[in-house]
C-alpha cells in the first residue's frame, strides 16, 4: 500500500489499472461488473487514471455506445513497477530459499485473491 500512496494512486484505482492491464482492454461496464462498484465510481477512477496518462478511453468501433479502456505504455510500466515492488515485499517476507518462480506464483495468487475479494458482494 505504501507504493500506492507514494504514487498518489488509490487502491481502487490500482485495481482498475491492474484489471485493464491484465485484460488488455475492458469496457466501462465490464470494469463495473468485475469490481462491483457503481458506474459513477468507475467513471471517476478511470478519469483519474486517464488524467495521469495511465489509461486511454475510446469508443468501441463495433458499438459506438460502448466506452472502452486500455492501458497506455505508461500504465503498463506503472503496473510492472508496482508488481516489482510487490515481489520485493514478498521476497522480504518469504523464506530465503524461495525461487523466483515460487514468488511469481505467490504474487499471482495474491493478486487473484485481492481481485476476488474486491468484487465480492455479500
Amino acid at each position: 500500500m505504501r507504493e500506492l500512496a507514494s504514487r498518489k494512486l488509490s487502491y481502487s484505482a490500482s485495481l482498475v489499472l491492474f484489471m485493464v492491464n491484465r485484460m488488455g482492454k475492458a469496457t466501462m461496464g465490464e470494469i463495473q461488473r468485475e469490481l462491483g462498484l457503481a458506474s459513477s465510481t468507475i467513471t471517476g477512477l478511470v478519469d483519474t487514471l486517464h488524467s495521469r496518462g495511465l489509461v486511454e478511453r475510446y469508443i468501441d468501433p463495433d458499438d459506438r455506445r460502448v466506452i472502452c479502456v486500455r492501458p497506455t505504455a505508461e500504465g503498463t510500466r506503472e503496473v510492472m513497477s508496482l508488481r516489482k515492488k510487490r515481489v520485493e515485499w514478498l521476497r522480504s517476507a518469504w523464506p530465503a530459499d524461495a525461487t523466483e518462480e515460487e514468488l511469481e506464483t505467490a504474487l499471482r495468487l495474491i493478486e487473484r485473491l485481492t481481485h476476488s475479494l474486491a468484487s465480492f458482494k455479500d
